[in-house]
């Protein structure tokens, strides 16, 4: 009880909606919700001097040659061959979207290939949903208890509009205790390195042949009452 008034309880609100493609045109629907998420404080809210109230902020674009105010909204463009290419703020967005935003599943690996240093930020938790697609809890369901069974991990592309990459849905399988549920059924979507974040930095900058020079013990000791202060 001690432990629970202690904690500030919070919703389980779906972060998104998203379609698992499966094999052979086979999809189902998945809730995505977060389980675990830093607390961060909130953002700051500049208040006028006299009147106390929030204060609304805009940007303005001036002309450098001529010093008037730009009416007309921005452009990007790019330097090709000597030239500017221009681009609007819709043909941006269509280069940007490299994916219709699915999960398309890939394969499967064992979980003894999962390492802990793969995890490069907090899990996004996986539950389906036969609101759209009829069927979805089923089906899922099946392939839960297939992984759960055979110790498995599949690993998908997760085609998001701003940072598409390679994820690993782990199985998770529920968890209870005499006053309720622990742990739900589900599963964690762990997004996955790209083979150059992960480096050995003993390989790259140690040679195997020479002496690791070791520090003594007074240096250990001065270093250990640094970090302590």
């Amino acid at each position: 009880m001690k432990d629970q008034l202690r904690k500030r309880m919070f919703k389980k609100r779906r972060i998104r909606r998203i379609t698992l493609s499966i094999a052979g045109g086979i999809s189902i629907e998945v809730n995505t919700y977060a389980l675990i998420r830093p607390t961060v404080p909130g953002a700051i809210t500049w208040l006028n001097s006299v009147t106390n109230e929030p204060l609304k902020t805009e940007r303005s674009f001036i002309c450098a040659d001529t010093g008037a105010l730009v009416e007309e909204p921005a452009k990007r463009f790019q330097p090709y061959k000597s030239e500017n290419i221009k681009f609007s703020t819709d043909e941006l967005a269509e280069i940007k979207r490299v994916s219709t935003g699915h999960l398309r599943l890939l394969g499967f690996k064992p979980l003894s290939c999962l390492k802990d240093y793969h995890n490069l930020r907090p899990a996004t938790f996986l539950f389906p949903s036969d609101d759209e697609i009829i069927g979805s809890t089923s089906t899922f369901i099946a392939l839960h208890r297939s992984m759960l069974r055979l110790g498995r991990f599949a690993t998908a592309f997760y085609g998001s509009s701003s940072h598409p990459q390679l994820v690993a849905l782990v199985a998770q399988e529920e968890i209870t205790s005499p006053s309720g549920q622990v742990e739900p059924p589900g599963m964690h979507m762990i997004y996955l390195p790209y083979s150059d974040d992960i480096r050995n930095i003993e390989e790259q900058f140690m040679d195997a042949n020479s002496v690791v020079p070791r520090a003594t013990d007074d240096q250990i000791k001065k270093a250990t009452a640094l970090i302590k202060r």
